[in-house]
């Protein structure tokens, strides 16, 4: 175990100074920034008015992406009734079956109407 031998004053100084600020410390006026009231208003108002249309190409993006997979769902719905329409041509149904038919039918046309009612809705 070492013994502390003696104690050395150390120089404190701010982190935003180098040591020689005072020797080199001018009026030069590009060394400090003045900003006035209504020059801090205009910056604030630019940042706001900037944050503000960030926010509305972000939202118009979501509103994009929304709409382009409900269009998509509704794609794929209606190309499965148009197969179903391909293959209920070629096959000769039962009374009972044609219902059960007409039924499923019906039930995909109610989710595309269903679903071309949330392309509109608000998020």
């Amino acid at each position: 175990m070492s013994a502390l031998s003696s104690l050395v004053d150390f120089e404190f100084r701010s982190d935003f100074e180098t040591p020689d600020t005072e020797a080199t410390h001018t009026s030069d006026p590009f060394d400090t920034v003045a900003v006035t009231a209504s020059e801090l208003a205009e910056l604030l108002a630019n940042a706001r008015t900037q944050g503000f249309e960030a926010a509305n190409r972000q939202y118009a993006r979501q509103q994009d992406q929304r709409l382009e997979a409900l269009s998509d769902e509704l794609k794929t719905a209606l190309i499965e009734l148009l197969e179903l329409a391909k293959c209920l041509e070629r096959v000769a149904l039962s009374p009972d079956d044609a219902r059960h038919v007409k039924t499923l039918i019906a039930g995909a046309c109610s989710h595309i109407v269903a679903g071309q009612r949330d392309l509109f809705a608000e998020q």
